[in-house]
């Protein structure tokens, strides 16, 4: 029943958006109302929405009849991930993928107000709804998840054992799916204002603020995962340059570069045609991670299956790219802006080449081995020397911008533009000299001192915009132009931070294996290390081979209990290491292996300078882009949008003053 049901759902939400796709389009020809494609949008969210709860359903129920079912639940898996499951294998991603698109244009339409961002409204929806017509096609079609099967199995194998070993893995896909979901919101407003010729101030004022979500959603899910990696694979790290890390982070930094970017196409125009570029690009990485998580064509823990929707992502992927281009090449003549590139300008430049070449650098080190096995027939890999090397420098020129940006004029240098940068300086050389003494390489104290440098520039500008203009009592916080451009200088500063502990760990790690018997201890990296025992606890979905571990001496010894864990449906044991996160230094054991002959536990012992700083690092980030999203002032972004239309682009700056600056 469920089955028919969720099926039933799934073909009215295609039905739905393959009817608003056609009612938007007839909008925008001025034949029909736009509120029939409106009515439309609403008639998808619900039907797909149904469809993506009755699934949920049918998994908390264990209908094993159902074929998605069968494939992902158990009943030993716990409810937390058996709902999670619902984007733990590919057809039900791409369920909850259609759900989302349908949930975002309806947002669209709430927030869209203005008169002339509903004359907007109409291109947009078209292009929202036909993505979402495609994901919801492909449920119904070649990704049907409602088949049923027969006979029905008594239990089915559950998820992917790494998928259930850490409540934020229901956490941290949901954040990248909302992350590459909202992106195609600007690149639909951007086909908009192609198709119309109108790329003015109100396009971008529209894309950059519809980016600025997708890409908080992002940083979060960038960030859970890497915190996933590292509590989690026991391997001691966060990221490893896997392929599908890499993917989900090419789009947040065309994203990030357009966020900048942005700021430079509001003053005359100037960079317009770039920015649709980086639009463009954001939408078109999100559908290149779909497709390589989705195709398996690259190996990754993260990566689902071979199927046959990779030729239609393909497909999708090349419509959109050969689409925009086409657009872009008609409209592109008359997009043209007027004025010259000033000092913060060209810094802005400066910032989004260095964030192309990262993009490129990453781009092709994870594609170049589907080349190599395409071109030569040979597997090959590329390790993270290749982009450590390669990304490591270009990171750091980033990271000198974010400090300088906020003291460049967008007119000439000055003697004080130049005062400035002093508190930047003088930490970046504290720091330099504190690196050059502990004898760390050449590349390790450069991007110490680049870290330092913003993030002290990034503290010193928060401090000048707070005491600049104290707010008047009762007035709200978010209208004013300082608090804007303190959650882009938040921003900053987590970036650094994030950037100084990465260093830290990279550069202070240390590990040493053990192998122990029960009762026997050992001095390791400083610590009295004792191993207790071992013991062998049943899970509802695993056996849990645990080791009692004491780290200390007398009543004051910490506890731990470094795990591996065996899977009914797997043969590899996955370890869950034991954690004692702090201020300087995280310790971190893992168990490598038990001998049953013996009793003794070969243990991994490690610790990871700073890396407790890399999440709140990453969570302020995030929280300096909701500052920085919620701080628009609403009365004059609808004024602005209200007369747009007669200002040249330049005059309505204002109205989208910008992230970080």
């Amino acid at each position: 029943m469920i089955g028919a049901l969720g099926l039933a759902a799934s073909i009215a939400g295609a039905g739905s958006a393959v009817i608003g796709t056609f009612a938007a389009v007839r909008a925008v020809q001025g034949r029909w109302s736009p509120e029939a494609a409106v009515r439309a949008t609403w008639c998808a969210f619900i039907a797909l929405a149904a469809a993506n709860l009755l699934m949920v359903m049918a998994l908390v129920v264990r209908d094993f009849s159902i074929a998605y079912v069968a494939q992902v639940g158990s009943r030993e898996t716990p409810l937390l991930f058996t709902v999670a499951s619902l984007w733990a294998a590919l057809e039900g991603s791409i369920l909850f993928w259609a759900g989302l698109l349908a949930a975002v244009a309806l947002l669209l339409i709430s927030r869209t107000r203005s008169v002339h961002d509903r004359e907007r409204l109409a291109g947009t929806l078209a292009v929202l709804l036909a993505l979402t017509a495609f994901f919801a096609l492909i449920v119904v079609g070649p990704g049907n998840p409602w088949r049923r099967i027969s006979p029905v199995p008594l239990d089915g194998p559950g998820p992917n054992p790494l998928l259930q070993d850490h409540p934020l893995m229901a956490i941290h896909p949901p954040l990248l799916y909302v992350g590459f979901v909202g992106l195609a919101v600007p690149f639909a407003i951007t086909v908009d204002a192609l198709v119309r010729g109108r790329l003015d101030a109100g396009w971008l004022r529209l894309a950059r603020r519809w980016t600025l979500g997708p890409w908080i959603f992002l940083t979060l899910g960038l960030v859970a995962g890497a915190w996933w990696s590292y509590a989690v694979l026991g391997w001691g790290g966060y990221w490893a340059w896997d392929p599908v890390e890499n993917v989900a982070l090419l789009p947040w930094l065309t994203a990030t570069a357009f966020l900048h970017s942005a700021m430079v196409g509001r003053r005359g125009g100037l960079l317009l045609g770039w920015n649709v570029v980086l639009v463009v690009a954001s939408f078109a990485l999100t559908l290149f991670a779909t497709l390589v998580t989705r195709s398996g064509v690259l190996d990754s823990v993260h990566a689902f299956t071979r199927s046959a929707i990779g030729p239609l992502l393909v497909g999708l992927l090349g419509a959109t790219l050969v689409g925009s281009v086409g657009l872009l090449a008609l409209r592109l003549p008359d997009a043209g802006g007027s004025g010259r590139l000033g000092a913060r300008a060209r810094a802005f430049l400066l910032n989004n080449l260095l964030f192309a070449a990262i993009t490129a650098t990453v781009l092709f080190g994870t594609i170049f081995p589907i080349l190599a096995e395409a071109l030569t027939a040979t597997r090959v890999s590329v390790g993270a020397p290749y982009f450590e090397r390669l990304v490591g420098p270009l990171a750091v020129g980033l990271l000198v911008l974010a400090g300088i940006g906020p003291s460049v004029p967008w007119g000439d240098w000055s003697a004080r533009s130049r005062d400035a940068l002093v508190p930047g300086a003088i930490a970046a050389v504290v720091v330099a000299g504190s690196l050059v003494v502990a004898r760390l390489e050449p590349t390790s104290i450069a991007g110490g001192a680049a870290a330092a440098f913003a993030l002290a520039q990034s503290a010193a500008f928060i401090v000048q915009r707070l005491v600049r203009r104290p707010r008047r009592p009762g007035a709200d916080w978010r209208r004013t132009p300082n608090s804007r451009a303190i959650g882009g200088l938040l921003s900053h500063a987590g970036i650094a931070i994030l950037a100084l502990a990465v260093l830290a760990s990279a550069t202070g790690k240390r590990e040493v294996a053990v192998t122990l018997v029960p009762g026997q201890s050992a001095d390791v990296l400083g610590q009295t290390i004792t191993f207790v025992r071992s013991e062998e606890r049943p899970g509802p979905n695993r056996t849990v081979i645990a080791a009692a571990v004491t780290v200390g001496d007398g009543a004051s010894a910490t506890r731990l209990s470094p795990a591996l864990n065996v899977f009914r449906t797997s043969t590899q044991a996955i370890a869950t290491p034991a954690i004692v996160p702090g201020a300087l230094a995280d310790l971190y054991v893992t168990l490598l292996d038990l001998d049953p002959a013996t009793g003794a536990a070969t243990l991994r012992i490690g610790t990871h300078p700073f890396v407790s700083w890399m999440w709140p690092a990453g969570g302020l980030v995030a929280i300096g882009g909701m500052i920085a999203l919620v701080s628009v002032p609403l009365r004059r972004r609808r004024a602005v949008a209200d007369h747009e239309e007669q200002l040249p682009a330049a005059t309505s700056e204002a109205a989208f003053d910008g992230v970080g600056h």
